[in-house]
C-alpha cells in the first residue's frame, strides 16, 4: 500500500515536470507578454501597499499592530497567493472548461482529472506577485529581527499551506460549476474576500474575524501562519495551518470529484 503511493506520488512528480517544462516554453516563446503581465500585476501589488503606508503614516499602530507587523502578514499572505496564482490558478477557470468542453478531453487521459487542471498551465502574471511579496515578507523579517535561518522549514511549511489554503477555497467554490455552470459572482465575492485576509485580522469585527476564519479561511493564508514569525505570542492554530490546509484541500478534491461525478459532457 505504502509503495503504492510512494509510486504514484513519484510518477505524478515526473509527470508534473514534463508539463512544467512545457509550460515554461511556452512562456519564453513570447517574453514580451511575460514582462507586461509580470510589471502590471507588479504594480498593482505596489498600489495596494500604499494604503498600509498612507494610514500608518498618520497613526503609530492600528490595533495594537505596528507597520512592519502589518507588512510583515501582507507579504506573506501575497507570497503564499503567488504560489497559488502561479501554479494553481486554474482551478478557478472550471467553469470555463465545462462551457467550452474543455474538460473533456481530459476525461478521455489516463491522468487525473484535477492534475492536469492544474497542470494545463501557468499564469505568468504570478511571478511579479511572488517577488514583491517575498521582498515585503524579508523587509518586514529584517525590521523586526526574525531569525529565519532557524525558522526556515516553517516558513516554506507555512507558505506552501497557505497556498494550499487559498486553492482549497477557491476549488470548493469553483467545482459548483458543475451544477451551476456560470458562478463568476461568487468568485467576484470571494477575490473582494481575499483582500481582507492580507491584514491583521483583529481589526475586523468579530462577525467578519468568524467569517474569515471558518466559512472563507483567508485568515490561514497570511494572517494565522504569519504570526508564527511576528514577536508576539502566537496562537496554537498558527501551527496547525498547515493539517488544516490538508483538510481543507482533501474536502475540496472531494467536492470536486462529487461535481465531476454528475459531469454528463457538453457533446463539443
Amino acid at each position: 500500500m505504502v509503495g503504492e503511493v510512494f509510486r504514484g506520488f513519484v510518477r505524478g512528480i515526473v509527470l508534473y515536470a514534463h508539463f512544467a517544462a512545457m509550460n515554461w516554453r511556452r512562456i519564453t516563446v513570447s517574453p514580451v507578454d511575460f514582462i507586461i503581465g509580470f510589471t502590471a500585476v507588479f504594480i498593482q501589488e505596489c498600489l495596494g501597499l500604499t494604503t498600509i503606508v498612507f494610514v500608518m503614516r498618520q497613526l503609530p499602530s492600528v490595533r495594537g499592530w505596528t507597520f512592519w507587523e502589518i507588512v510583515l502578514i501582507y507579504g506573506f499572505f501575497t507570497t503564499a497567493r503567488s504560489l497559488w496564482h502561479v501554479f494553481m490558478i486554474n482551478g478557478m477557470d472550471l467553469s470555463a472548461y465545462i462551457r467550452l468542453g474543455r474538460l473533456d478531453r481530459f476525461l478521455t487521459r489516463p491522468l487525473d482529472p484535477l492534475f492536469q487542471i492544474y497542470a494545463d498551465g501557468w499564469d505568468e502574471d504570478g511571478w511579479g506577485e511572488l517577488i514583491l511579496g517575498a521582498a515585503l515578507l524579508f523587509t518586514a523579517a529584517i525590521n523586526l529581527q526574525v531569525n529565519w535561518w532557524v525558522r526556515a522549514p516553517l516558513l516554506i511549511i507555512n507558505l506552501v499551506a497557505g497556498a494550499l489554503v487559498y486553492a482549497a477555497i477557491i476549488l470548493a467554490a469553483s467545482s459548483l460549476s458543475f451544477w451551476t455552470v456560470e458562478n463568476d459572482a461568487l468568485m467576484s465575492l470571494l477575490g473582494t474576500l481575499g483582500t481582507l485576509g492580507q491584514y491583521p485580522l483583529t481589526i475586523y469585527g468579530r462577525s467578519l474575524q468568524w467569517v474569515l476564519s471558518t466559512l472563507v479561511p483567508f485568515a490561514f493564508v497570511g494572517f494565522w501562519p504569519a504570526q508564527a514569525f511576528l514577536p508576539r505570542t502566537a496562537s496554537a492554530l498558527s501551527y496547525l495551518t498547515p493539517l488544516v490546509a490538508i483538510a481543507l484541500f482533501y474536502a475540496a478534491i472531494r467536492m470536486f470529484k462529487a461535481g465531476l461525478s454528475c459531469y454528463q459532457g457538453t457533446g463539443t
